[in-house]
C-alpha cells in the first residue's frame, strides 16, 4: 500500500470524531480517478476545527504549519492540508452538509459530493478535473 492510501486510512481512523470531508483530488482519488495527488485536502466545520489540529499534532507529532487559511501537515510524506469551510472561496459555506461516504480500501472516507467538487473545478478552470468528476458521476448514476 503507497503513502497516499496509507494516509486516507489514517484520517479517516484518527478523525471519526471531527465534522469533515476529502476535498479536491483527493476527493476524486479515492472514488477511483485515475490521478496522483500532490496533497490531501480537507474542509471542516469550524467547531471542529481545534479538535482536528489537537488530534493530528498528537497523532502526527508535530505542530502544523500555517499557511494564509490552512494548517498543513506532513504524514509520511504526503502534505495534508486541511481548511475551514466557509473559508474556501471556492466552496458556499454550508457544503460540508453535501459530503457522502465512499467506500475506499474496506472503510467508508467522507468526501464532498461530486457536484460540489464539479462547481469547484469550474471556478478553477480546470477542465481536466471537471471531466473526472463528470466522468466518475456518470458511471456512479449507471
Amino acid at each position: 500500500m503507497n503513502e497516499l492510501n496509507q494516509t486516507i486510512l489514517f484520517l479517516v481512523e484518527k478523525l471519526k470524531e471531527v465534522d469533515y470531508c476529502f476535498i479536491g483530488s483527493a476527493s476524486l482519488f479515492i472514488r477511483g480517478a485515475k490521478l496522483n495527488p500532490r496533497d490531501i485536502d480537507i474542509l471542516v466545520e469550524e467547531k471542529d476545527f481545534e479538535g482536528l489540529k489537537t488530534v493530528l499534532t498528537k497523532e502526527i507529532g508535530q505542530e502544523p504549519l500555517i499557511k494564509e487559511n490552512k494548517i498543513v501537515y506532513s504524514y509520511q510524506g504526503v502534505e495534508v492540508e486541511a481548511m475551514i469551510a466557509g473559508v474556501d472561496p471556492l466552496r458556499d459555506p454550508g457544503c460540508l452538509q453535501k459530503k457522502e461516504n465512499v467506500e475506499f480500501s474496506g472503510i467508508l472516507a467522507p468526501c464532498m459530493c461530486l457536484p460540489e467538487e464539479i462547481l469547484a473545478y469550474q471556478k478553477l478552470g480546470r477542465v481536466d478535473r471537471v471531466e473526472q468528476a463528470e466522468n466518475i458521476l456518470k458511471n456512479k448514476k449507471t
